[in-house]
């Protein structure tokens, strides 16, 4: 049996590795606002205002974490490190010396008040250079940390806000006047020799080479050429979306901390045409940035700080089409895309050429239309005002209204299955509407929810609900007229959207971002992973390994869940407005993006994951056997360069096991059989343990894992059934049988009826050791029996055998041994165990089966070693010097008296 965790991805030539473009990997919240930051070897610098200077660690730029702090007099607005010591403007509180020789513990070295509020630095040798808010340029001597001393100013006209230095020079943007150049060669008599008038609110400066790049808010970006100081010339500006507050530079980027519009990245190879080639929006409001290696640091206000993976800043965006509203939502459906589009109504795209999507049809609808689901020729939409609306789109370019049927508290997400739409409602829960004639919906069956119901998505029997502040539901809909909520997960922050693959489900959890949820106890969901994403996650969808999230604030977001217990975010790709809803088809992600409408990005690639191995229960066997199947790995493909040489299938307990190993021969796929503990036993939770394969290279950190499958055995091999016999006296019955030899039996049952071909009902007896039962009750009965194993299977019935004695019969009755009484004491040796249980029983016994040869050993103690017959009606056997008597009517054994 088997459940995967995530099947084989996106594949084609059109599906991309986000894992190496530009994306959001990570973040460090900070105590206040961070206004700046400077990265030098494994720390980044935050001026935190309110909270001073706090120092990160980003050994692991994917894991930044606060290492040390340290508060300074007033608010720290801006940060340079030179050495072991950082440099904070400080406005009122001018400039602090902090010693970061050890940046667990940074202390106030030494400070120089300055007139003025400062609120930028830089650092070049034996000084510091620091703008005064007020007018000017400030130079202070560093050389002794402990002791600044200011050496020079100059006014700058406008109000000074950052500085950069190259060289002699120093580059000064003043708010309302642009760039001043000033010479620094004397750091006692600094003087402006040269400067440029920017459009807009310049207020962050990067120097490299013979270029300056300026962050003049609402007016964007400027690209000024520096290779003459004393007249510098803008050689080209770009409008950014957002207000462009700092930027860093290279000799062809420059990257731009653009408040809320997130990180943009400019080309700057062709200075007179600077072009957006990507951007990340990110948690908070963009203020300064600082780029080190293949990383981006952002001071991000409100947010702390955030890393940005800058390897690969283009745009993966492929195509789009605007819509007349705001697209919330959307589903797909062969080359047709379905758009909720609010006050647009349903807006039907054809996406067959995904570089160049169009709106095939509309159908302008009643109300606000806020989500849909696609099953045949009908949409089915939910309108938030009140109803579920259902849409024929058989004719793309005419969709039509066929039906609606009023839903109390406003739909706001539709799912349908089965003949069913099953509507999430905001504040009635979920709703269960008959669409089996589309042209008459009727609601049949409801159950409220305790929160906002804000999405469902539906998988057999189950429907699982998003509620707002309440979490997730799992609602049993196998009734449709009576949905019953089984259980309940709280998430930590408002459950908006939910998708659903295997055994879990994947939550879009506004706050917190995507949760991840085990149901395979349906009545006890559980949370067993999640992972923080940058804005309000609104929803998700689940394809192969990867969770794509629509985050409201800041795009498109891709989740690795291969380890559904820790996934991790592969790429956040900013979308042109607020994305609202997303589904994958093709290859190609399509995100309903409010009013920048229907957005179309590549997938990701699956290049070198391996899809999860294939369990199947091995037939014919008593269960703990898995059969595992698995294609080869792409790196399996040639057996003199190909890298993969073995894979190892592996289990999950406290940490990953190897079962077996297997050599790898470029087959197209392997199998192999291996023991498991899991084997399902009715009644019980289902066994499930994970799965995976690893392919193993040489060189033992370069393996593969696959993706993850979980299974459990079953045992397919029911006991024999019990051989029954009945023995009969005038007085006493006796019923003895003999048990199937499987190791896995649980129990026989004995039953008794009064008519032949009787309809068993409560047993008699139900034993795992006792192998016989007798009782006193001699009126015409009939019996049979069966046998179970631990695991559930039953045996076939026994044959039904009948009481042969009825009360007040007479029986044979047979001559005595010696002196012995008629009534002699017989023990029973137990064929289980081997000991012998003794208890007194009348006589004669009389078998009503002709020829049994193995039913209980009998002895009769008081008869001498020397007779020369035992005989009896009673079956006796074959071993122990025990032999047929002469006559039909027993046994004999030499050296006892008949009797």
């Amino acid at each position: 049996m088997l459940a995967c965790l995530c099947t084989a991805g996106s594949a084609g030539a059109q599906c991309i590795d986000y894992s190496r473009y530009l994306r959001w990997v990570g973040g460090a919240d900070t105590p206040d606002n961070a206004r700046s930051v400077v990265v030098l070897g494994n720390y980044a610098y935050v001026a935190d205002r309110f909270a001073g200077l706090q120092v990160v660690d980003i050994a692991d730029p994917l894991e930044p974490r606060l290492a040390g702090s340290v508060d300074t007099p007033d608010r720290a607005y801006a940060v340079a490190v030179a050495g072991t010591h950082a440099f904070v403007a400080d406005r009122s509180a001018g400039l602090q010396v902090i010693d970061v020789a050890d940046p667990a513990h940074p202390w106030i070295a030494g400070s120089a008040a300055l007139p003025g509020d400062a609120v930028g630095v830089a650092v070049a040798g034996a000084y510091a250079y620091v703008t005064n808010w007020t007018s000017s340029l400030q130079v202070i001597d560093i050389a002794d940390p402990a002791h600044p001393q200011f050496l020079g100013s100059v006014d700058v006209p406008g109000n000074a806000h950052a500085v950069a230095v190259a060289g002699t020079y120093a580059y000064v943007v003043a708010a309302a006047t642009g760039l001043h150049v000033i010479d620094i060669a004397d750091p006692q008599v600094p003087r402006r020799v040269g400067g440029v008038a920017t459009p807009g609110t310049a207020n962050g400066v990067s120097v490299f080479g013979t270029r300056a790049c300026v962050s003049a808010g609402s007016a964007g970006f400027h690209v000024i050429d520096i290779s003459d100081p004393l007249s510098p010339q803008i050689l080209g500006s770009l409008d950014t979306p957002g207000f462009a507050n700092g930027v860093a530079a290279s000799f062809v980027r420059a990257y731009v901390a653009d408040e809320a519009a997130g990180i943009q990245v400019i080309d700057i190879a062709n200075p007179a045409s600077p072009q957006i080639v990507g951007c990340v929006e990110t948690p908070g409001n963009a203020y300064r940035v600082s780029v080190a290696g293949s990383y981006a640091y952002v001071a991000d206000s409100e947010s702390g700080l955030q890393v940005i993976d800058i390897t690969k800043p283009q745009d993966p965006r492929v195509g789009g089409v605007d819509t007349p509203d705001r697209a919330y939502e959307l589903a797909v459906s062969g080359p047709l895309a379905c758009v909720a589009d609010r006050a647009g109504g349903l807006q039907v795209i054809d996406v067959g050429d995904p570089v160049n999507p169009q709106i095939a049809g509309h159908a302008v609808l009643p109300g606000d239309i806020v989500g849909v689901a696609v099953a045949g020729t009908h949409a089915y939409v939910a309108n938030w005002t009140s109803s579920l609306q259902v849409v024929d789109i058989a004719d793309p370019a005419d969709p039509r209204l066929v039906g609606s049927v009023d839903v109390p508290g406003g739909a706001h997400a539709v799912a349908v299955a089965g003949g069913y739409a099953y509507v999430a409602a905001a504040a009635t829960g979920l709703h269960v509407i008959d669409v089996a004639d589309p042209l008459h919906p009727l609601i049949i069956g409801s159950v409220d929810t305790p929160g906002m119901a804000s999405g469902v998505v539906v998988s057999g029997a189950r429907a699982y609900v998003s509620d707002g502040l309440a979490g997730v539901h799992v609602i049993d809909i196998s009734d449709p007229q009576n949905p019953l909520i089984l259980g309940s997960a709280d998430t930590p922050g408002s459950a908006n959207g939910v998708a659903f693959a295997y055994t879990h489900v994947y939550v879009a959890d506004e706050n917190s971002g995507l949760e991840v949820i085990d149901i395979t106890d349906p009545l006890h969901p559980q949370i067993v992973g999640g992972v923080t994403i940058p804005g309000n996650a609104y929803r998700v969808t689940v394809t192969g390994c990867y969770a794509y999230v629509a985050v409201a604030d800041s795009g498109m977001c891709v989740i690795d869940i291969t380890d559904p217990q820790g996934p991790q975010i592969v790429a956040t790709i900013d979308t042109p407005d607020r994305a609202c809803g997303v589904a994958v088809s093709g290859g190609y992600v399509l995100v309903a993006d409010r009013y920048a409408g229907l957005q179309v990005l590549r997938a990701q690639c699956d290049s070198y994951t391996l899809g999860p191995p294939v369990l199947a229960d091995v037939p014919d066997d008593q269960g703990g056997q898995l059969k595992v199947a698995w294609l080869r790995h792409p790196l399996d493909a040639d057996a003199a360069t190909g890298p993969v040489n073995e894979y190892e299938v592996q289990r999950l307990g406290d940490a990953w096991q190897t079962l077996v190993t297997v050599p790898a021969n470029q087959a197209e796929y392997y199998e192999t059989i291996v023991a498991t503990p899991d084997i399902l036993t009715p009644g019980q939770p289902l066994p499930f343990s994970q799965y995976r394969i690893l392919a193993r290279t040489p060189v033992p950190a370069e393996a593969f894992a696959s993706m993850i499958a979980i299974g459990y055995s079953i045992d397919n091999l029911p006991p024999d059934a019990p051989a029954l016999e009945l023995f009969d006296s005038e007085i006493h019955r006796a019923l003895m049988w003999q048990n199937s030899a499987v190791p896995d039996l649980f129990q026989t049952c004995l039953y008794r009826g009064t008519e032949p071909g009787f309809a068993p009902g409560e047993p008699l007896l139900c034993a795992a050791e006792q192998d016989w039962y007798q009782e006193s009750h001699l009126a015409l009965y009939y019996y049979k029996a069966r046998s179970a194993d631990i695991h559930g299977n039953l045996s076939a019935w026994s044959d039904e055998l009948t009481g042969q004695f009825p009360t007040g019969a007479q029986a044979p009755r047979s001559r005595n041994c010696g002196s012995t009484p008629a009534t002699p004491t017989r023990s029973i040796p137990s064929r289980r165990s081997g000991s012998t249980c003794r208890r007194p029983a009348p006589s004669p016994w009389v078998s009503t089966t002709s020829g049994a040869s193995w039913s209980a050993c009998w002895s009769r103690p008081s008869c001498p070693a020397a007779a020369t017959a035992w005989s009896g009606t009673a079956a006796m056997p074959r071993d122990g010097g025990w032999r047929p008597a002469a006559t039909s009517r027993g046994w004999t054994r030499p050296g006892c008296s008949r009797w």
